[in-house]
């Protein structure tokens, strides 16, 4: 191989490398691993939403083997339950770190 072309051959790979880095998307949330969220809620079979989409209650989510995972970035949580004044959060997830989001719903009167 000529030198002219093994520096031709270098000056692509680099840029084939660097260049998604700097190609963010509207979609890009973060980067890195996932993070998780536990949650201590009351009332606990209330829903909790995670950036608009319904995930699951509460409860499903206290710790141990029951966490929410959440790529790396940010999310909105929202956690609602029916007669009760909803509740939101905005957390940034990084890799491997474990939040705790805690909440006391209050009841809405009638």
């Amino acid at each position: 191989m000529t030198a002219r072309r093994f520096l031709i051959v270098s000056a692509l790979i680099a840029l084939s490398v660097a260049a998604p880095a700097g190609c963010a998307t509207s979609e890009t949330r973060g980067i890195g691993n996932e993070g998780f969220a536990v949650f201590d809620v009351q009332p606990s079979d209330a829903e909790v939403w995670l950036d608009g989409q319904l995930v699951g209650k509460a409860r499903e989510f206290t710790g141990g083997s029951k966490v929410l995972m959440l790529q790396s970035g940010t999310h909105k949580i929202e956690i609602k339950k029916e007669g009760y004044a909803p509740f939101q959060k905005e957390l940034y997830a990084s890799s491997g770190v474990k939040q705790t989001v805690s909440a006391r719903l209050t009841k809405v009167s009638q």
